[in-house]
């Protein structure tokens, strides 16, 4: 191998591809004759595109807002998907006659091939927002482009493809706008629904408890109030009607039944009957005063026992005298511990004369023989008269005040039970209202989304329109013919220079005397030309 000088200049290098012409021209040839091929065998291909316009609503938003959500980029990807599905380019295929073949015999990469001609590209804007600050990118249409073997096809396939994203749009709206609305409907129904269940609830709720009602409390405190006035009144009433029974009751004690029997000379005849309501009487005015073992009253007892003992109700003397001494002496003890006033104090003097009074009527009849006449005392007639009167009208004042305590009882039970109730019946409103507030809601909602169902479903929605249709090709899109040609130019240049360069760095002969001279250090002495 020659080792070269480096100070070569340009009449060596052209020796040099003078020399390896035939190198450099097989090496330039062949490149030159595959570029050519590739630029003239090649099938064409061309492109043909759609602009589709995206035109905003029509109605200002804060007037009718649509209830189609996402944005308009999301909108084209997913028309985009739904259109390279697998059927729909299979129809587009058949329809226009693309990949005839490859279809016949594998439509998945027929498929494949089709979608890989197929392309969308965004054009966007810079855009300001009167509503907000700073800028932002809006996209104000987009492309759709297809490449196929012939222009017509090209152009075909564009205007399809194109009318397909037009009809696809206005229909994904509409549906989306249905469904909103439907949507919408269907909730609005459930609710009133709900409302109607909550509106009963609390009808049976206020029909149950009418009466512990939020609204009735301040009556039934009301109604309270004046009860304990009424038991109150009722009870006076009755203290005073015993008073008056036992004031009468006393008096008719001591007046006796029947006028007075006088002889002659104006004496006063005393029948058994008389002297025993005599002595009746006398027995009670004296055990009120004193004691069982006072002289008087065993006296009058034991008188008591004889003149019974001739009615033949002397066991029935003896017990009553025997009960009354009994209350009269723990009456004594009573009010000598407690004050007058005293509750045991006062049902004790109840119980006493309730036994003077049964004493009486006990011992004071006319016998058990006979039929007693009819008392001719004015007197003791009216106090008996009266004494009915009073025991009537006590008794329809103790009815009344059981009454009144029963409505006390009552009144009492609601005033206890309301706040309950009141808890109750504010959470059944609270629902009530919470519902009726959400169905409002849904209501204002729905008319929205029925305006947006009008405005999609006529031209005043955001839709898109065919701004530039597809075009028929004049020339192919690929393959580029001269780009390639020029390439194949430079690559065979390229190359033929490196067959030369690597073919003179392989030759170790000698051309030249600047080889010899660098080789042996000296310059030959003649050189001989080529003959």
């Amino acid at each position: 191998m020659v080792t070269l000088t480096p100070d070569l200049d340009l009449n060596d290098y052209l020796r040099v591809l003078k020399r390896r012409k035939f190198h450099f021209l097989i090496a330039f040839s062949s490149v030159v004759i595959v570029a050519l091929l590739l630029a003239f065998l090649l099938p064409p291909r061309y492109r043909s595109e759609a602009t589709l316009l995206i035109e905003r609503q029509a109605i200002p938003t804060d007037l009718v807002d649509t209830t189609v959500t996402g944005y308009v980029q999301e909108r084209i990807e997913q028309i985009t998907q739904k259109i390279l599905t697998f059927d729909n380019i299979r129809d587009l295929a058949v329809k226009h006659n693309l990949y005839p073949d490859i279809l016949a015999a594998n439509q998945g990469e027929a498929i494949r091939l089709i979608r890989e001609d197929f392309d969308v590209n965004m054009l966007d804007v810079e855009a300001t927002d009167p509503d907000k600050a700073g800028s932002r990118q809006a996209t104000i249409a987009f492309t759709v482009e297809f490449y196929a073997s012939t222009p017509k096809a090209a152009q075909a396939v564009v205007a399809d493809l194109a009318e397909r994203y037009l009809q696809e749009n206005e229909r994904a709206r509409i549906e989306e706008t249905t469904r909103v609305a439907s949507f919408l409907e269907g909730e609005a129904d459930k609710l009133s629904v709900e409302i109607k269940q909550a509106e009963s609830e609390i009808a049976d709720f206020k029909k149950a408890e009418m009466n512990n009602l939020p609204e009735v409390a301040q009556l039934n405190r009301t109604l309270y109030e004046k009860t304990e006035g009424q038991i109150d009144s009722t009870r006076d009433r009755i203290r005073d009607l015993e008073s008056r029974i036992d004031s009468t009751n006393a008096e008719l004690a001591v007046t006796p039944m029947y006028n007075d029997v006088r002889t002659e000379g104006g004496g006063v005849i005393l029948s058994s009957q008389d002297r025993m309501n005599s002595l009746v009487a006398q027995y009670i005015r004296a055990t009120s005063r004193y004691s069982a073992k006072h002289p008087d009253v065993i006296n009058l007892s034991r008188e008591i026992r004889n003149l019974a003992e001739q009615t033949g109700s002397a066991g029935r003397a003896d017990e009553l005298m025997d009960a009354l001494i009994r209350q009269q002496e723990l009456l004594r003890q009573a009010q000598q511990k407690y004050g007058p006033d005293h509750p045991d104090v006062t049902q004790l003097q109840r119980s006493v004369t309730a036994l003077e009074t049964g004493f009486q009527k006990a011992l004071t009849s006319t016998g058990s023989t006979g039929k007693a006449a009819e008392p001719d005392n004015p007197r003791f007639v009216s106090l008996r008269s009266q004494l009915v009167a009073a025991e009537t009208a006590l008794r329809a004042e103790q009815e009344k005040l059981g009454r009144y305590d029963a409505k006390l009882a009552d009144y009492e039970q609601r005033l206890t039970v309301s706040p309950i109730v009141e808890s109750k019946y504010k959470d059944l409103t609270r629902e009530l209202q919470s519902k009726v507030s959400k169905y409002n809601d849904l209501k204002n909602k729905q008319m929205q989304a029925r305006l947006a169902q009008e405005l999609e479903t006529g031209d005043s929605g955001q839709r898109f329109s065919l701004a530039s249709p597809a075009q028929l090709p004049d020339l192919p899109d690929s393959p580029n013919r001269l780009g390639i040609f020029l390439l194949g130019l430079f690559l065979a240049g390229v190359l033929g220079v490196t067959v030369v360069a690597f073919a003179e760095f392989m030759d170790n002969a000698i051309y030249d005397v600047r080889t010899v001279t660098a080789i042996f250090g000296a310059p030959p002495l003649a050189v001989i030309p080529r003959i």
